[in-house]
C-alpha cells in the first residue's frame, strides 16, 4: 500500500481490503477481518511503500502507530520502505496478480540488502543484487522459481547464506525446500509440528505422488491414504498427523490450496523424494528398481546429484551393468545423473561419455541424436569434443545442427567462441552455419560482434549464411560497430538481401553520429534509389538539432532525386522538430516571379511547336518547368509535414491555400487533413463555408467532410446532415458525410439518420457508409427501426448486410427472436439472411445455430459468407451441431473453402466425437488434399483414446499422404498407450518413409504402455514393465 493512500480516518485493516480489490483489479474481493486472519496466520506480507515522499507529517506519524498496532496484535511481516532512493521498489504501486518482473526481482533485492545494511547481506557476493539477477539470468528455470515471490525470498536467503545459487538442480531445490521450511511460523498451533515433521510430511506426499505416477492428488481422497503414511512413518504422533494435513491443505507453500494437492512444481516433488531415498533404505532401494520407469527418472537424477559417493556408485552400476533398451533410456539416464554428480570418478564417467559419444554418432533417430547432443553438452568437459564433430564430414547435417543448438542452449555464451570458430570453418555444412549464426545471435555476446563483421563483406561466404550473420551482429547490440556498418553499405558489389539485413542492423545499432557518415550515400548516383530511399527511413530516430541545416540543403538540392528529397522532408517532420515549420511554409509560398515564368511559358506552350522549342532553346523554361513538378511534389510533402508536426502557426498559411483556386488541386486536397491533425477548432467555419460551396473541387469537399469528422467538430453536424438530405449532392461527398457523422460517435443523431437508409436517391455508397456509422454511435434505441428495414426489398441488398452489420455492433442480444423470425423468411435475400444469422453469432443467440446450419448450403449465397457463417457456429456450439456439420463435411457439391470452415469448426468444438467425420476425410481418396489436410489438422486436436486403433491404421498406411500420416502419428503421440500400438510401430519402423516421427511416437507411447523395448540381435522385444510398489490395500487406484 501506497503511504500517499492512507487514511486516518479508516481502520487500516480495512483500507488493505479496499486497497487489495483495486490493485487486482476487483479480483480479490477479501473481508477485512479474514485478511487481519490471514496477516495472523503468516499467509501473506504487508509492504507500505513511500514513507518521507509525502508532505503528510502527520499522516505518516500515525500510519507508523497504526502499523506497530497491527503488528503487535497479528505477528504479521511488514516491510516499511522510505524515500532514500537505495530502497525504492519501483512498479509496486501499480502490483498485479502476474509474475514478477526482472525490474521488481531486483528491486526488492536492492531493498532487503539496504535494510540488513552494507556488507551484511550479501557476504559472499561483492556485487550484491546485480550478481542475485545475473545469477537467475543464466538458468531460465531459476528465473522462473524467482519470478513467485515467496521463492524469491528463499532464493535470496539462498544467495545470502552461499554467496550464489548452486548449479546443480538437485542441490537447488533441495536447499530451496530447506530455506523455506526453516522460516519461524506465526501461527502458535504450529508449535507442536516442528520444521522436521513438516519435511516428513512433504516427503510423504512427494513419495506418495511418485508411487501413483501423478503430479496431483484430490486432496479428499488422498488425504485419508497420506494420513497412513504417515501414522507408519514413526515420527509423528498421532496428533500431529492431523495437523500435519492441515498444515499440507492449508499453510503450506509448496501446495497449492485448493481441491487438488499438488506442488508449485514438479521439480519439488521429485527432490523431496530423492531426499527420502537418501534416508531410507527400503525406500532406496525401491527408487533404485525404478531406473527403467520414465516417470521416476527425475528423482533418480535428483538422488544422483544429492547422494554421497557410495550410493551414486551403485546407482551407476545398476544403469551401466544392465542390457539398455531400444530408446537407450538407461544410458541417457546415466549421462543426466552425470551432470548432477560431476563429484563421480573417472572410471565411472568415462563410461557414459563414451557410450554418449557412440549414441551420438549412430543412431539414425532424430530424437535419440538431440538427446545426446543435449547430455552431453551439459557434461563438463565435452564442449571441445562436440565442436569438433561439426567438422566430421561423415557426419549428417541435422545431427551437427542438433549439436549447435545444445551448445549453444546449454553452455551459453561460454560456448560463442568455438561456434565462432566452426562458423568460419568451410568443412562445416552451409545450413549448419546458418544455424550457427542464429544461435550466437540469440546467445548475443556483444564482445563477438566485431569478429564476425568481416564475414559480411566476404563474398566467398554464402548469402544466407553473411544474412545470418548480419542478424546475429544486429541481436549482440555493439553500438560501436556504427560506422562499420556504414562502411559496409557502401560497397557496390553487396547483395541486396545483405543489404536490407545492414539497413535493420544500423536501425537497430545507429545512432546521430551516423547521420553524416550516411549523407554521402544518400548523394551517391550509383547507388540505388530505393536503397537510398530506405537508408532515409531509419535516419528519423537520430537526427539531432545541429543536424537539421544539413538536411535542409540536402532537400533543396536540384541535383538529387525528387523521392530522396521528399523522403527526407517526410524524416525531418517524422522527428518532430518544431523549428523547421517557417521553412516549410516557405516551401508553400510561391513569388510573384514564379508566378509570371508560370504565366508565360504557359503562353507559350500555345504558340506552333517549332517556336516553343527556339524559345525553350533561348530560355530553359522547360527545365523551370520540371522544376515546378519537383516543387510541387516537395510542397505536398510540406503539407503533410505540417499535419504531423501540429503546429498551428501553420493554420493562417495553409487556409491561403485551401481557399486559393490557382493553387493546384492536389495541394489543395491535402489541407483538409493537415488542418485535423493540427487540430485547430477555429477553422471550422470556413470549412463548412467551403463544404457547402458547389463550386469548390468535390475532391476536397469530400477531404473536408472526413477532416471534420476527424477533428469531431459536432458543431458541422447539422451541415453533414443536410448533405445527406440534399437529392442533388455529389453521392461520394454523402458518403464522407456519413463517415464523418460516424466518426463524431455522436449517439443523439442516431434516430435522424436511419429514415436515409430508404431513401431511393440516395447512392448506396452513401446508404452503407450511414449504416456504418450508426454501428458506431452506440445508440440501441434505433435497433427496432433498423429491424424493420432488413425485409424491404426497395432497400439494395448491401444496404441491408450493412444495416445487419450495425445491429450486431450495437450488441442488442434481446431482439434475437426478431432477426431469427427475418432469418427463416426465404423471400429475404439469401446474402441479407447470410448477414442477418452472422449478426446472431455475434449476439451469441444459440437458437440461431440451426438456420446457419440450413445456410451453408444454400450456393446462392456467397462462399466467403458461408464460410463465415461456418467458423461462427464456434460462438453458438452444441453438440447436437456435430452431426448436421459431419454431413455437410462430406458434401461434395460445396465448395472447399466452405467445407474445411466447416472441419476448422469441428476439430476446435466438436471433441472426440467429432474424431470419426475427420478422419475418415483425411484418409478420402476423392477430397481435396487441402480439405483433408484441414481434416488432418483438426483430427489431432479433437483425439482421444479410444481411438487409438484408427489412429495406428491411419499413420501406417503407405496409400496416405505423408502430411496426414505425420499427422496421425502426432495425435499417436497424445493419447497412445496399447500394447498392439507398440507392436505395430516397431514393426514399421524400419521400412517407413517417416523413420523420425515414427520412432518419436513409439518413445511416447511405450512410456505410456509401461513397455520396454529390448534389442536382441535384429529381433526387438518388448516386456511389460511391473511396478513393484506395493500400495496400500483397500485404496484403489482408481481413487486418484
Amino acid at each position: 500500500m501506497p503511504v500517499a493512500h492512507y487514511r486516518p480516518q479508516v481502520p487500516l485493516s480495512q483500507q488493505l481490503a479496499d486497497s487489495l480489490y483495486r490493485t487486482t483489479r476487483g479480483a480479490l474481493q477479501i473481508p477485512a477481518e479474514i485478511l487481519e486472519r490471514w496477516l495472523q496466520q503468516g499467509r501473506c506480507a504487508l509492504l507500505v511503500d513511500g514513507f518521507g515522499q509525502t508532505e503528510r507529517t502527520d499522516g505518516e506519524a500515525a500510519l507508523l502507530e497504526e502499523l506497530e498496532r497491527l503488528a503487535a496484535r497479528t505477528g504479521c511481516s511488514i516491510v516499511a520502505a522510505g524515500a532514500v532512493q537505495a530502497v525504492q521498489l519501483g512498479g509496486f504501486h501499480s502490483f498485479a496478480l502476474d509474475p514478477w518482473t526482472e525490474e521488481q526481482i531486483l528491486a526488492l533485492a536492492e531493498r532487503w540488502q539496504a535494510a540488513a545494511g552494507p556488507g551484511k547481506w550479501f557476504t559472499g557476493a561483492r556485487e550484491g543484487p546485480g550478481a542475485f539477477l545475473r545469477a537467475l539470468q543464466e538458468d531460465p528455470e531459476r528465473m522462473a522459481l524467482a519470478r513467485n515471490p515467496w521463492l524469491l525470498s528463499g532464493l535470496l536467503a539462498l544467495f545470502a547464506q552461499h554467496g550464489g545459487l548452486p548449479s546443480r538442480r538437485s542441490i537447488l531445490y533441495s536447499q530451496l525446500i530447506g530455506v523455506l521450511l526453516d522460516r519461524p511460523q506465526a501461527l502458535p498451533v504450529e508449535e507442536a509440528l516442528p520444521a522436521p515433521l513438516k519435511l516428513a510430511a512433504l516427503e510423504n506426499l512427494a513419495w506418495a505422488m511418485l508411487l501413483l505416477r501423478r503430479s496431483s492428488l484430490p486432496a479428499a481422497s488422498a488425504e485419508e491414504w497420506l494420513a497412513d503414511l504417515l501414522r507408519s512413518d514413526g515420527r509423528f504422533e498421532p496428533a500431529q498427523v492431523r495437523l500435519a494435513l492441515a498444515w499440507l491443505r492449508e499453510r503450506c507453500g509448496l501446495v497449492t490450496p485448493g481441491p487438488a494437492l499438488a506442488f508449485l512444481r514438479p521439480a519439488f516433488m521429485f527432490a523431496l523424494g530423492a531426499r527420502m531415498a537418501l534416508t531410507n533404505p527400503g525406500q532406496r532401494a525401491m527408487l533404485l528398481r525404478q531406473i527403467d520407469d520414465p516417470d521416476w527418472h527425475e528423482a533418480v537424477v535428483m538422488f544422483a546429484g544429492l547422494a554421497e559417493p557410495a550410493m551414486a556408485r551403485e546407482l551407476f552400476s545398476r544403469l551401466l551393468d544392465s542390457e539398455d533398451d531400444f530408446f537407450y533410456s538407461r544410458i541417457r539416464l546415466a549421462g543426466r545423473c552425470l551432470i548432477e554428480a560431476p563429484h563421480l570418478q573417472v572410471e565411472l564417467r568415462d563410461p557414459i561419455v563414451e557410450r554418449l559419444r557412440a549414441l551420438l554418432l549412430t543412431t539414425p533417430y532424430a530424437f535419440l541424436q538431440e538427446e545426446a547432443a543435449t547430455i552431453l553438452a551439459r557434461i563438463p568437459g565435452q564442449i571441445e569434443w562436440l565442436a569438433d564433430q561439426l567438422r566430421r564430414s561423415d557426419l549428417p547435417a541435422g545431427t551437427r545442427g542438433f549439436i549447435v543448438e545444445a551448445l549453444a542452449r546449454e553452455q551459453g555464451t561460454r560456448a560463442a567462441g568455438l561456434l565462432a570458430l566452426a562458423l568460419r570453418d568451410p568443412r562445416v555444412p552451409e545450413l549448419v552455419r546458418e544455424q550457427i549464426a542464429e544461435q550466437l545471435g540469440r546467445l548475443g555476446d556483444p564482445p563477438l560482434a566485431r569478429d564476425l563483421l568481416d564475414l559480411v563483406g566476404d563474398e566467398s561466404v554464402a548469402v544466407e549464411i553473411r544474412r545470418k550473420v548480419m542478424m546475429a551482429i544486429t541481436r549482440m547490440g555493439d553500438r560501436s560497430l556504427g560506422p562499420a556498418l556504414v562502411e559496409l553499405l557502401g560497397l557496390p558489389w553487396l547483395n541486396p538481401a545483405i543489404r536490407e539485413a545492414l539497413l535493420e542492423a544500423l536501425r537497430a545499432l545507429g545512432d546521430a553520429r551516423l547521420v553524416d557518415e550516411l549523407i554521402p550515400l544518400i548523394r551517391d548516383p550509383n547507388m540505388p534509389v530505393e536503397l537510398r530511399r530506405r537508408i532515409i527511413g531509419v535516419l528519423s530516430a537520430w537526427i539531432e538539432p545541429g543536424q537539421i541545416e544539413t538536411l535542409q540543403a540536402l532537400i533543396e538540392d536540384r541535383d538529387l532525386d525528387i523521392s530522396l528529397r521528399a523522403a527526407l522532408l517526410n524524416t525531418l517532420a517524422e522527428a518532430g522538430f518544431h523549428s523547421i515549420v517557417p521553412w516549410l511554409m516557405g516551401f508553400l509560398r510561391e513569388s510573384r516571379w514564379r508566378r509570371a515564368l508560370d504565366s508565360v511559358w504557359a503562353w507559350v506552350q500555345t504558340l506552333p511547336p517549332f517556336l516553343v522549342r527556339w524559345i525553350d532553346r533561348l530560355t530553359g523554361l522547360s527545365t523551370r518547368a520540371q522544376e515546378d513538378f519537383s516543387r510541387l511534389i516537395l510542397q505536398r510533402q510540406a503539407i503533410a509535414a505540417l499535419g504531423l508536426l501540429r503546429d498551428r502557426r501553420a493554420v493562417p498559411l495553409l487556409l491561403r491555400i485551401l481557399k486559393n483556386p490557382q493553387v493546384h488541386p492536389s495541394l489543395r486536397a491535402l489541407v483538409p487533413d493537415a488542418l485535423a491533425m493540427i487540430g485547430e477548432s477555429r477553422v471550422v467555419p470556413e470549412l463548412l463555408t467551403m463544404l457547402q460551396d458547389r463550386g469548390t473541387d468535390s475532391t476536397i469537399r469530400e477531404r473536408i467532410a472526413l477532416a471534420l469528422g476527424g477533428m469531431k467538430a459536432t458543431s458541422a453536424m447539422r451541415v453533414l446532415l443536410d448533405l445527406l438530405h440534399d437529392p442533388t449532392e455529389d453521392p461520394f461527398i454523402q458518403a464522407r458525410a456519413a463517415l464523418a457523422i460516424g466518426l463524431m460517435r455522436d449517439p443523439s443523431v442516431a434516430v435522424e439518420l436511419v429514415p436515409l437508409l430508404r431513401q431511393e436517391n440516395l447512392p448506396v455508397t452513401a446508404r452503407r457508409a450511414i449504416a456504418d456509422a450508426l454501428g458506431t454511435l452506440g445508440n440501441r434505441e434505433v435497433v427496432r427501426s433498423l429491424i424493420q428495414l432488413l425485409p424491404e426489398e426497395r432497400i439494395p441488398a448491401s444496404v441491408r448486410q450493412s444495416i445487419a452489420d450495425a445491429i450486431g455492433a450495437l450488441g442488442a442480444a434481446e431482439i434475437g427472436d426478431e432477426l431469427m423470425w427475418l432469418l427463416r423468411d426465404e423471400r429475404i435475400d439469401p446474402h441479407v439472411r447470410g448477414a442477418i444469422a452472422l449478426t446472431l453469432a455475434t449476439l451469441r443467440h444459440r437458437p440461431a445455430a440451426s438456420e446457419i446450419l440450413s445456410l451453408l448450403s444454400d450456393t446462392r449465397i456467397d462462399p466467403s459468407i458461408r464460410q463465415s457463417l461456418a467458423e461462427s457456429l464456434g460462438s453458438l456450439w452444441d453438440p447436437s451441431l456435430i452431426a448436421p456439420l459431419a454431413r455437410l463435411a462430406h458434401e461434395g457439391t460445396l465448395e472447399p473453402a466452405v467445407r474445411q470452415a466447416i472441419v476448422r469448426t469441428l476439430g476446435e468444438y466438436g471433441g472426440p466425437e467429432a474424431f470419426p467425420t475427420l478422419w475418415i476425410l483425411a484418409r478420402s481418396a476423392e477430397a481435396p488434399m487441402s480439405l483433408r489436410r484441414a481434416a488432418a489438422d483438426a483430427m489431432v486436436t479433437s483425439v482421444s483414446p479410444e481411438f487409438e486403433e484408427a489412429l495406428v491404421s491411419a499413420a501406417l498406411d503407405p496409400e496416405i499422404p505423408p502430411y496426414i500420416r505425420g499427422r496421425a502419428l502426432e495425435a499417436l503421440r497424445r493419447v497412445g498407450s496399447a500394447v498392439e500400438t507398440v507392436q505395430a510401430l516397431v514393426a514399421a519402423l524400419q521400412e517407413s518413409d517417416m523413420p523420425n516421427a515414427v520412432f518419436h511416437t513409439l518413445v511416447e507411447v511405450a512410456r505410456r504402455a509401461h513397455v520396454r523395448l529390448l534389442r536382441e540381435g535384429e529381433a526387438i522385444r518388448w516386456i511389460p514393465e511391473e511396478n513393484p510398489v506395493q500400495r496400500p490395500t483397500g485404496k484403489p487406484r482408481e481413487a486418484f
